[in-house]
């Protein structure tokens, strides 16, 4: 029996992969030309704003650390639809 994929999946998979994909891209394509030094500081910058929100340096820190992103609004859908599949 061959897998058959919806193709609004199909469409909504290639859409994303390719946005995740480019929106990787922007954010190392920076970092690309950047020299060892210039890496080590943005590292060192970095770990000061993690270090400073971990102990504490804002209000909001525990809606900082507790937040995450709504899922898609078809991801319900979606997997709704999986599920249902899995015990064909």
């Amino acid at each position: 029996m061959a897998h058959v994929v919806d193709p609004r999946l199909r469409r909504f998979l290639a859409h994303h992969s390719a946005s995740v994909e480019a929106e990787v891209e922007g954010d190392i394509a920076e970092a690309r030309g950047l020299s060892p030094a210039e890496r080590w500081r943005q590292l060192e910058r970095l770990s000061g704003v993690l270090a400073w929100v971990g102990a504490g340096g804002t209000a909001d820190r525990a809606k900082v650390l507790e937040h995450r992103d709504p899922p898609h609004p078809t991801y319900a859908a979606i997997v709704a639809r999986l599920r249902g599949r899995r015990g064909r």
